[in-house]
């Protein structure tokens, strides 16, 4: 027992194997989670889904699963690296990509929900007798979705690279 304990209390740049171990540990168990949840969502609640009369909520379940299981592998990911510190900027690396990837599955939720939201749209244009309506509920879902994707990818940058801060520091010497 003392060869496993002196073993796992090895260091590898300046973090114990016993940390790795548990990290990786958790980040396998949130895999394990979201699978039985993504099981949950598709198989369980989908079935209660099927005996409403509209085909929405199915819709809506189906376009949730993945997001809302890549919600609890990010936290995972974000549990498991409080047993593993990186010094300096490597950590500060890792902190902002679980953030990123929390604002690209968020981007990636809305993007799917706003899809379906705009398909509610559908049954009321389609009654009309001017194809103005199809072409401008095409033209509102293109724009909201790159509108959406713009915003993600603005904050994702905004995270990495702090432009907020830079862009202030230039616009003051200009001033100056």
């Amino acid at each position: 027992m003392s060869t496993m304990n002196k073993f796992m209390d090895s260091v590898y740049f300046g973090i114990t194997l016993k940390d790795y171990v548990i990290a990786f540990a958790i980040i396998l168990i949130a895999c394990i989670i979201a699978k039985i949840f993504r099981y949950f969502l598709t198989h369980k609640l989908a079935k209660l889904a099927d005996f409403t009369e509209t085909d929405f909520d199915n819709q809506l379940i189906e376009r949730l699963e993945k997001p809302l299981g890549n919600y609890i592998i990010i936290f995972g990911l974000s549990f498991a690296k409080t047993f593993i510190m990186f010094s300096g900027t490597f950590d500060l690396f890792l902190t902002n990509t679980i953030t990123a990837l929390v604002v690209a599955n968020t981007g990636y939720l809305v993007f799917n929900i706003s899809e379906l939201v705009l398909r509610l749209f559908i049954p009321i244009v389609s009654k009309t007798k001017i194809k103005l309506d199809d072409d401008i509920l095409k033209f509102a879902n293109r724009s909201i979705k790159i509108f959406i994707f713009a915003i993600t990818v603005i904050i994702i940058f905004d995270n990495y690279f702090t432009f907020s801060q830079r862009v202030g520091g230039i616009v003051n010497k200009l001033i100056v």
